[in-house]
């Protein structure tokens, strides 16, 4: 409402009566106890053309050492009378040591910029009607609804309230207090700001809170997440030691298992020969330990047949090979292997080697196909150990294999990079072969191998084998298949390689 407008009577008398120039409100506190009074005048809506309008100076603090920042209170009116009238009135207002700010606007649309510039005053003085005569509660619906500022304290004052009953206003909008102007007093206006403004920071406090307990929630729900991928990781690093456990006592029980089928059978092993000896023994001696005919003597000596001894010789040779596998299989497990490198040709190895077991060869009628690179490049290695490596090879070939088996060694050489070489060899037979479990398990200690159901050997030939290569620095490995034969490859250093590398 402007000044001139048909009821400018109600804002004389709101401005006469009860705000300007009256005197204090009598409110039985002592003078001393009331609250200290000190305005801070920042008027930002200037009107040049209101010759009615008022600026004030602003206030030196008592304690200029501390500042505190003013509640900021926005009047919505359309008579800049009101304006004036709220401002002299609660000049010297101040709350929790807080003066006050006043933003003033005229009309529904400049109040909702000046809130926008302003989203934190505290209370808005809103009248009703303005350039409408619903302005106000639009004003109030824009900012409820739409701004979803809950925060802001509204307090309705009209000069008019048979058009805007006040049972209506509070029921269906959401405003805080209602004041009609010519029934504001000073002590009145006093009253509903201190309330208004213990409500704004309760709010605002309670507003803090949930924003506090939000951040909480929100670290304890991730420190939540934390610990579950922790307990998580945890678990299946449990579960995986659990199982790496249980694995290595499945094992162990595998392996004290073989331990003890091995020991029996090494033990039988050993035992056969001395048997079969005492038992010759026993035979040859019967005559001896007869009682002598009547008038006769005990014959000193024993007729031997030369078959016998020899099975001796041979029995007494199992069991020395045997103890000496067992006491090299532990050096080479304490000490590794010992090698002695020189350089040599590896097809006079291999002529040697076939000429030396072709006794055996021809027992079992075995096909022996020699496939020989020709100028291949010495071998740097130990003559005596790899020998050990071609016939053990070729021995299990002979005794886990029926007759009439071929027999097909190969060396060739093969380049490794532009400067280095090796000769890679092969012996394969045509034989029974080996299954992916008996391949996998071939080259462990005390591995047997199996003849029509039985178990041979100590289980230390290939072992052995393997850590020879591997001392060369190659590796051995095996192929085939059930009834397709058996082929082992390794690669030998050539002497060109060995030099090259030492360089």
């Amino acid at each position: 409402m402007r000044p001139g407008d048909p009821h400018d009577d109600m804002t004389h008398d709101f401005i006469g009566e009860t705000v300007i120039g009256s005197e204090q409100p009598q409110t039985g506190i002592p003078p001393e106890s009331q609250p200290r009074l000190g305005l801070m005048e920042t008027n930002q809506i200037h009107r040049p053309d209101d010759p009615d309008q008022l600026i004030f100076a602003e206030e030196a603090e008592s304690n200029p050492g501390v500042i505190h920042s003013p509640w900021k209170v926005l009047l919505v009116d359309d008579d800049a009378a009101i304006h004036q009238a709220i401002r002299v009135a609660l000049q010297n207002f101040s709350f929790q040591h807080r003066p006050l700010e006043f933003i003033s606007a005229y009309s529904g649309p400049e109040a909702l910029e000046l809130l926008s510039a302003n989203p934190d005053t505290a209370i808005m003085l809103l009248d009703v009607i303005m350039e409408t005569q619903d302005a106000g509660l639009r004003v109030v619906q824009q900012i409820r609804s739409h701004d979803k500022n809950r925060a802001i304290r509204i307090v309705l004052i009209t000069g008019q309230p048979g058009q805007a009953p006040e049972e209506s206003l509070i029921l269906d909008y959401d405003i805080n207090d209602y004041k009609t102007k010519l029934q504001l007093t000073q002590q009145q206006l006093f009253t509903t700001l201190v309330s208004s403004l213990r409500t704004y920071n309760d709010i605002l406090t309670l507003e803090g809170n949930q924003e506090e307990l939000a951040q909480l929630n929100h670290q304890l729900a991730s420190l939540n997440q934390t610990l579950e991928h922790q307990v998580r990781d945890r678990t299946q690093q449990l579960e995986q030691n659990n199982q790496q456990l249980q694995q290595e006592v499945a094992e162990r029980q595998h392996a004290e298992e073989a331990l003890r089928i091995y020991i029996h059978a090494l033990t039988h092993d050993l035992r056969n020969p001395v048997t079969g000896m005492s038992q010759v023994l026993q035979s040859l001696l019967q005559p001896v330990i007869a009682p002598p005919a009547a008038g006769s003597q005990a014959s000193e000596t024993v007729a031997i047949p030369r078959s016998i001894l020899e099975r001796m010789a041979q029995g007494c040779d199992r069991q020395r090979k045997m103890i000496d596998r067992l006491l090299e299989a532990n050096s080479i497990d304490i000490w590794g292997v010992s090698l002695k490198r020189h350089p040599f040709q590896l097809d006079t190895l291999l002529q040697a080697m076939i000429t030396e077991w072709q006794t055996e060869l021809s027992k079992k009628r075995v096909t022996v196909n020699l496939n020989i690179q020709q100028n291949l490049p010495p071998v740097d290695g130990d003559y005596a150990q790899l020998w050990r490596v071609f016939e053990n090879l070729i021995e299990n070939a002979l005794k886990y294999n029926p007759p009439g088996i071929q027999l097909n060694i190969s060396a060739q050489e093969k380049q490794i990079d532009a400067q280095a070489t090796c000769i890679h060899c092969c012996i394969a037979d045509t034989g029974v072969g080996l299954s992916q479990q008996q391949q996998a398990e071939i080259f462990m200690i005390y591995q047997r191998g199996q003849v029509r159901h039985a178990l041979q050997g100590l289980g230390l030939g290939l072992y052995i084998c393997r850590s020879i290569i591997e001392a060369h620095g190659g590796k051995i490995e095996v192929d085939g298949a059930p009834q397709q034969g058996t082929a082992f490859s390794f690669s030998l250093p050539t002497l060109g390689t060995v030099t090259q590398e030492n360089e």
